[in-house]
């Protein structure tokens, strides 16, 4: 019965301690691309250089320019009217687009443009008949944009549906995000869209193009589905506009959670480390945790704290948890374009101090019990 006792609440300790540390250590990385041109040489046209073809029936041809928002290298279109040309690029070993799993609730498609005349659309999307080629019917997300005599700037769904926003113009060099929740919809996906001014670090939401249904099918294999998607895409009916890094992102900010430390049985000490903002200020941080897998701030059924804002590292005091039960916890960070969290951790909190003295107090009297039954007899 004492070694019973003791082996028990030896173990029960040790397997806590285990279970923590192992799960308090786990870590993983957002994934973040952009491709900005400048690899490429300027004053000639993109079809040829680093895996970019040019196709299509007019005459226009897209060229690599210096007029980038920097002064880096761009791209723009030149040539008469109702010249109709589209150029893509499929990921090879030198650059590929994010990796979209398909079921993100905060990826990101972003371009940044400045408008001169006519139409252009960019997307990303899937080669579906293989001929080294991304038509626009081949893109599960396109923005189009239009400044001559209609300004509009448009979104057009996987089915090539448009939902229009109109009044739009980009006389200055400004950065179009759309953020994409594949979870949404049924698993059809929604994109909302955002602009700013290049170089600020404000998002803005453009109210009339929230929440668009994206009429995806993760069970094909083909541009409807978000985890096949690996080309960009453009396309430029005459002078269009330039356009520069083409940024993709599986998440509106980059961040880990702290490993849980400092755990008792209703209280733990986390947080988060958020290394980069993607362009768009940290509004409100901190961790959220549950009893169930993936907490999030809106279906959490424990606690969420609130750690200021900004990026950088900080610290999350988690309270009113139960003893002896695993939990989950995930930093977060919120911006203007969303709400991304960290990587999940589970622990499980321990005995209070009393649980652990009732434990002790049985050891010593199994302990002392069972020696005098042992005296009694011999």
């Amino acid at each position: 019965m004492r070694r019973s006792t003791m082996i028990f609440a030896f173990r029960f300790f040790v397997v806590i301690a285990l279970f923590n540390f192992f799960n308090s250590n786990y870590a993983f990385s957002n994934e973040v691309k952009n491709y900005d041109f400048n690899s490429l040489t300027p004053g000639v046209t993109l079809n040829g250089q680093d895996n970019w073809v040019v196709f299509g029936p007019g005459w226009t041809f897209p060229y690599v320019s210096a007029n980038g928002p920097d002064g880096s290298l761009a791209i723009f279109a030149t040539a008469g009217g109702g010249s109709l040309k589209y150029t893509s690029r499929i990921n090879d070993g030198n650059y590929s687009i994010t990796s979209f799993t398909g079921d993100e609730n905060s990826a990101v498609f972003q371009i940044d443009a400045i408008s001169v005349c006519w139409n252009t659309h960019v997307g990303i999307g899937f080669d579906d008949n293989s001929n080294n080629e991304v038509e626009s019917s081949e893109c599960g997300i396109r923005l189009g944009f239009s400044d001559c005599s209609v300004q509009r700037l448009t979104v057009f769904d996987a089915q090539g549906n448009s939902t229009i926003y109109n009044g739009w113009s980009a006389g200055s060099w400004v950065t179009i995000r759309v953020v994409m929740d594949f979870t949404a919809n049924g698993g059809q996906g929604s994109a909302s869209v955002y602009t700013k001014l290049y170089g600020t670090n404000s998002f803005t939401p453009i109210a009339s193009l929230q929440n668009i249904n994206m009429n995806l099918n993760p069970a094909l294999s083909n541009h409807f589905n978000p985890a096949n998607w690996n080309a960009m895409h453009f396309y430029y009916d005459s002078d269009g506009r330039y356009h520069d890094n083409f940024f993709t992102a599986n998440s509106t900010a980059t961040l880990t959670t702290t490993p849980v430390t400092s755990i008792t049985g209703t209280s733990a000490v986390s947080g988060g480390n958020i290394t980069d903002d993607l362009g768009d200020d940290i509004t409100a941080r901190g961790v959220v945790w549950s009893t169930s897998p993936e907490p999030t701030l809106v279906t959490n059924e424990d606690g969420h704290t609130t750690d200021g804002t900004g990026t950088g590292n900080y610290a999350s005091n988690l309270t009113g948890m139960s003893d002896k039960t695993v939990y989950y916890v995930r930093a977060y960070a919120q911006n203007n374009t969303g709400t991304t969290y960290g990587n999940e951790i589970m622990f499980t909190t321990i005995p209070t101090l009393g649980e652990w003295g009732l434990i002790a107090f049985g050891s010593l009297v199994a302990i002392f019990g069972g020696w005098f039954v042992y005296r009694r007899f011999v």
